[in-house]
């Protein structure tokens, strides 16, 4: 009973992953929206930034991307940390992610 359980939460484990993988193929095929979408929501945009930027560096996490979507266009879309300390590489919004 414990091994069927553990084999369908590695499967659903398996499928959420291979979700996870191909939703940054299905952002770029959204679009942007408009600049005038952006520009009125650009102080809302800057404090939710600032907002993940603290608490990403709060919870040590090195790097992330930061997208927002409205109405199925992408309003928002940032590289935040970085994803090689070494070598001093930011994430950009075209980063992957293991």
């Amino acid at each position: 009973m414990i091994r069927k359980n553990l084999r369908v939460l590695a499967s659903f484990l398996l499928l959420l992953s291979i979700t996870a993988a191909a939703l940054p193929i299905h952002a770029q095929k959204v679009g942007w929206a408009s600049g005038q979408v952006a520009a009125d929501y650009s102080k809302g945009l800057q404090a939710i930034e600032e907002k993940t930027e603290a608490r990403r560096k709060e919870l040590g996490i090195p790097g992330m991307s930061l997208v927002i979507v409205k109405d199925d266009k992408i309003i928002f879309i940032k590289g935040l940390g970085y994803k090689d300390f070494e070598h001093n590489q930011a994430v950009t919004p075209e980063t992957q992610f293991a």
